[in-house]
């Protein structure tokens, strides 16, 4: 039993590390690199926000297709393949020598990212017993904080001694190391062959037997999660640094600040989920995520930009994990994996208008601000959907 407990605890390690390489060390990084892409390809605000939409949309189809996949192949093979994918898509971003190349590395990068994430469902219920499977959902988005925290780190480093390349070809080495090593835990553990049951339930408990207005009101939450939470980071940097008139420093402590407290915050919001129940910690990471809205936009001063990531990241670290979390709990595997794929979608289609809408709003009100607002409506809205959806979490 301790042999197995020891190994359920790498394997959940290393799927950490797979999500520091793709969404933190990843996507994340590149966030922290738009005020720089936008300057080397004069780009204005609203081609900004068009050029990291089209990246998101990859999000949407990444996400339809891990729904078809993950019904042939081994959930955990396929998420083994997407992160090799990831790796070569930080390579083309950094030679990209066009807007049209570079568009197309971002919209490749994230349907791989999508397949990295999608099957995750997939893969814990695999050997994740339910009643740790919400902690174990914030152990792995804790991975993507400890990226985010090399982000931070090292984005200055290298804007200021390098270039922006640079750091997405670092970015890329250091995800194959990170794909190598955990490859040869995941082989020993089998997991490359088990596929999901599809057979666990009479085939007429189709996906569409599931549908009601809890299903849909669920779906409406991960489009808004997607609205707020990817655009808020990646039009950060750009809003401190353009706008705000910050330092790359300054800026990368702040996305610092965002990934070193993702790295615990996810476990943390994660157990007090299994504790407490997904509706209560969803109404805190909302009212967190409404706090961190005020605070950046009205003290401009770098410890408030630190106070500002602090409650942004533990609501950002915590709203994709509880939604899936709370799907694998009230419906069976093969059916919840693919209800988290139409949710990753709909998480995708968000993050998507986020990134045009808000790129639309700066080019017509001349500021980021007019997007942040936008942000702190949509955690009241969540707040709301919340009480009403997320409620009786009863599995059938």
């Amino acid at each position: 039993m301790a042999a197995q407990t020891k190994q359920e605890i790498l394997l959940v390690v290393v799927f950490a590390i797979f999500m520091a390489g793709t969404f933190g060390f990843g996507l994340d990084l590149i966030s922290t690199l738009i005020p720089d892409i936008k300057q080397e390809f004069e780009l204005t605000s609203g081609e900004v926000g068009w050029l990291t939409g089209i990246g998101r949309f990859g999000f949407v189809v990444g996400s339809i297709l891990a729904g078809l996949i993950v019904s042939v192949l081994a959930p955990t093979l396929v998420v083994v393949l997407a992160v090799g994918g990831c790796a070569l898509m930080w390579l083309l971003l950094g030679a990209a020598d066009s807007v049209v190349v570079a568009a197309l590395a971002m919209l490749m990068s994230s349907v791989f990212t999508a397949l990295s994430w999608v099957p995750m469902t997939g893969v814990f219920a695999l050997f994740i017993n339910e009643s740790n499977r919400a902690k174990a959902f914030g152990a792995i988005i804790a991975g993507s904080g400890i990226g985010t925290s090399l982000a931070g780190y090292l984005s200055p480093f290298f804007i200021n001694n390098y270039s922006w390349r640079a750091a997405l070809f670092a970015a890329a080495g250091a995800t194959f190391i990170a794909l190598l090593l955990g490859l040869r835990v995941i082989f020993r553990s089998g997991l490359l062959q088990i596929k999901n049951k599809t057979n666990e339930v009479n085939s007429i408990l189709t996906p569409r037997r599931y549908m009601n207005r809890r299903v849909a009101g669920i779906m409406l939450m991960f489009f808004l999660v997607g609205y707020a939470v990817h655009p808020f980071q990646i039009f950060l940097a750009a809003y401190l640094r353009l706008e705000l008139l910050q330092s790359a420093t300054v800026a990368g402590n702040t996305w610092l600040t965002i990934g070193l407290v993702g790295t615990w915050g996810g476990l943390f919001m994660g157990s007090l989920a299994d504790k407490f129940g997904g509706v209560k910690i969803m109404l805190l990471a909302c009212l967190l995520l409404l706090a961190s809205v005020a605070v950046l936009i009205n003290l401009h001063a770098p410890i408030w930009f630190i106070a500002s990531a602090f409650m942004f990241s533990l609501a950002y670290y915590c709203m994709p994990g509880l939604l899936p979390a709370f799907l694998s709990v009230q419906y069976p595997p093969h059916i919840s994996t693919r209800m988290f794929s139409a949710g990753s979608m709909m998480l995708g289609i968000g993050a998507v208008a986020g990134n045009i809408i808000g790129g639309q709003l700066a080019d017509y009100f001349y500021t980021l601000e007019s997007y942040y607002w936008t942000c702190a409506a949509v955690a009241i809205v969540l707040a709301l959907l919340a009480v009403i959806f997320m409620r009786g979490e009863k599995r059938k």
